[in-house]
């Protein structure tokens, strides 16, 4: 009885076996209105070179609607110097550089990694599901997309693997990610709020 599911880092090692029961539970998923969220890995590679799972296409029958792959942001709107990116691949950064998060023996301490982005996303989705429950994954997913804090046009700087080699280079946010954004709470709750009315 999911309706928002955080899945771990994608990876390029999946096994066929593992592979088909991950696409039976992504379309499982897709068929109750469930939205899922993935991570990308943190390896600086282009996503159109380089395939990593679970993502959008996996099934080999049609693209899944429901399933939204993440990176990190710091609080300037820049891309995680490491994390791999991809024009269609990636949908969309999220806060996860220098984040206040929970931490061993209750405390909390700055933290940065992937996981913070992949779980703001994960929590402005279940927030869209509380106050909105007849919203589907696939909804939710279009909401946020559409939502970003638009970054389109701007150039940045972002770390890239060239022949094997660490070294980075300029990018429109545009061609880092679909959505050419960042996830903005404000600006999907209030899209969500137009279309429950």
């Amino acid at each position: 009885n999911a309706d928002v599911i955080m899945l771990p880092v994608q990876n390029t090692l999946y096994p066929e076996e593992q592979k088909k029961w991950v696409c039976d539970a992504l379309e499982y998923a897709e068929s109750k209105g469930v939205f899922v969220v993935s991570q990308v890995w943190d390896a600086a590679q282009d996503l159109a070179e380089e395939t990593y799972f679970p993502n959008r296409w996996m099934t080999g029958k049609k693209e899944l609607t429901n399933l939204m792959v993440v990176a990190s942001s710091d609080k300037n709107g820049n891309p995680s110097m490491n994390s791999n990116y991809g024009a269609k691949e990636l949908d969309l950064f999220a806060p996860g550089i220098s984040v206040y998060s929970a931490y061993t023996g209750d405390t909390y301490q700055v933290a940065t990694g992937v996981g913070l982005a992949s779980a703001s996303v994960a929590g402005v989705a279940a927030l869209l599901k509380a106050y909105y429950p007849t919203l589907t994954g696939s909804q939710i997913r279009d909401i946020l997309l559409q939502t970003v804090t638009s970054r389109k046009g701007v150039e940045v700087e972002k770390g890239i693997e060239v022949d094997g080699k660490q070294t980075q280079d300029l990018f429109l946010f545009e061609d880092l990610c679909l959505s050419g954004g960042i996830l903005n709470a404000y600006q999907a709750v209030m899209m969500a709020d137009k279309m429950a009315k």
